[in-house]
């Protein structure tokens, strides 16, 4: 089976006025920032969020998980202690309200993109795989996407992401994916799916919804 990029199943949060999911999203980091400077356990969070979110503690643990991926917040294995990241407390300082968040928009836009450009696969906190699966890659896989917008008129297809894109597995092969990619479409020739994407195809339509709505977000 072919390597494919793992990521989570959750949209990036919104910390800007709005009444969305990705709204409420943002509204839980902001409970777990401020849980963490009150000196709060993660199981205090968990409680917490039940009370304030009505979401089970199953819920929490998704949302901590992609809040790991995107750079802002971790729980170490086995610990009960919540951590914030520098990229994090400054998120969390500029964003206290939706409010503040809008007065800052383009601090905070830049912050949040710069904490996803810097994630990688290769963690201790593997998204949805193995650790075995993380150390096989040094793929930043949304600085790579970013590099790939440059290179190709700031547009990446579906076919391309589920053909070439998500096949990425080292950083050194960048330039030649994108010189890859830039020649399927002057030849108008669509990507075969990779075969490592995941058999159902609703969790590979995930893949796709939410890698893009961290992009976006």
């Amino acid at each position: 089976m072919s390597f494919v990029w793992k990521t989570s199943f959750i949209g990036y949060p919104n910390f800007f006025t709005g009444k969305t999911q990705a709204n409420e999203l943002g509204d839980f980091f902001r409970l777990m920032a401020d849980a963490a400077g009150r000196g709060k356990s993660y199981g205090d969070l968990k409680k917490e969020a039940e009370n304030q979110f009505g979401i089970t503690g199953h819920q929490t643990e998704t949302k901590k998980a992609a809040f790991q991926e995107f750079g802002l917040a971790y729980v170490a294995p086995r610990s009960d202690l919540i951590s914030i990241t520098p990229a994090g407390s400054q998120l969390f300082n500029l964003a206290r309200t939706s409010a503040s968040a809008d007065a800052e928009k383009r601090k905070v836009l830049l912050l949040l993109g710069r904490a996803l450009g810097r994630y990688q696969f290769q963690t201790p906190f593997p998204a949805g795989a193995k650790q075995a699966w993380a150390d096989s890659t040094d793929v930043l896989p949304y600085l790579a996407t970013y590099y790939l917008l440059t290179k190709l008129d700031g547009l990446i297809t579906v076919s391309e992401l589920f053909g070439a894109v998500f096949g990425l597995q080292r950083m050194r092969d960048l330039p030649s994916l994108a010189d890859r990619i830039a020649d399927h479409r002057k030849n108008r020739n669509p990507f075969a799916k990779l075969s490592g994407l995941p058999s159902r195809s609703g969790t590979q339509a995930n893949l796709k919804i939410y890698f893009i709505a961290d992009q976006q977000g």
